[in-house]
């Protein structure tokens, strides 16, 4: 069972770098799980790409598209608001959810973010999918 997180998905969605491949790879046959806020960040960050002109804006619109494609669990998050306060300073706020989704499930959270692997290194099991 995999959790993706928000850093890997952008990855996939925009396919520019060879973590794209490696997070399609690592889904392929699943069903991924993701905290419901999931949506919400995934296209903060493909704005942001587009803010800093990282990519143009039918890149992004394309991205988005595939988003509301990609078959996805969504967790909520509610039930966990406890036990996100308890690892707040381990976890950056969003990033709580999406390790204790891997860790109550039993599956493993994938990501591009190497400060979120590295504070889950322990937590939950792991799979970094490096930029390059």
């Amino acid at each position: 069972m995999i959790v993706l997180d928000a850093s890997a998905a952008v990855e996939l969605l925009i396919g520019r770098s060879r973590a794209a491949a490696s997070v399609a790879a690592v889904l392929r046959n699943e069903l991924p799980r993701v905290p419901v806020h999931f949506d919400a960040e995934v296209f903060g960050a493909i704005r942001g790409l587009t803010q800093r002109r990282e990519i143009i804006i039918d890149d992004a619109l394309a991205a988005l598209f595939r988003l509301r494609t990609l078959r996805l669990q969504r967790v909520a998050i509610v039930p966990l608001v406890a036990e996100a306060f308890a690892v707040r300073d381990r976890f950056a706020a969003y990033d709580a959810f999406y390790a204790i989704v891997a860790r109550l499930s039993s599956a493993t959270l994938v990501t591009c973010d190497r400060g979120l692997a590295r504070a889950a290194d322990g937590y939950c099991q792991v799979d970094f999918v490096a930029l390059s």
